[in-house]
């Protein structure tokens, strides 16, 4: 089983961190490929690390344009970063001023 296969499996079993190891072990040994990239920026989102996962999902987009996965993976991050910025910047419930007096 080959690197790239063996983070899969690891992130189907949700350990992300070893994945994520496999994925740069892979990467230093010269693997290039979609997979590689759309698992590491899975992997990415899953520990909430939105940016460098958006980056590797791009990075998947250029070797497979036509691929829907990575661009649907990206459109899941905005979402996800939309809604907590609107909870955070909307709800009146995080306004310092109203946890003192509570």
């Amino acid at each position: 089983m080959n690197r790239v296969s063996q983070a899969i499996v690891l992130f189907d079993q949700h350990k992300y961190s070893e994945a994520l190891s496999e994925i740069e072990v892979a990467k230093k040994e010269g693997i290039i490929s979609f997979d590689l990239f759309l698992y590491q920026g899975r992997i990415l989102q899953k520990m909430s690390q939105y940016g460098p996962a958006i980056n590797s999902f791009n990075q998947a987009i250029e070797i497979d344009p036509n691929d829907p996965r990575p661009k649907n993976e990206i459109l899941l991050i905005k979402n996800i970063l939309s809604i907590t910025n609107n909870f955070y910047y909307e709800n009146p419930y995080t306004d310092l001023e109203l946890i003192d007096k509570l």
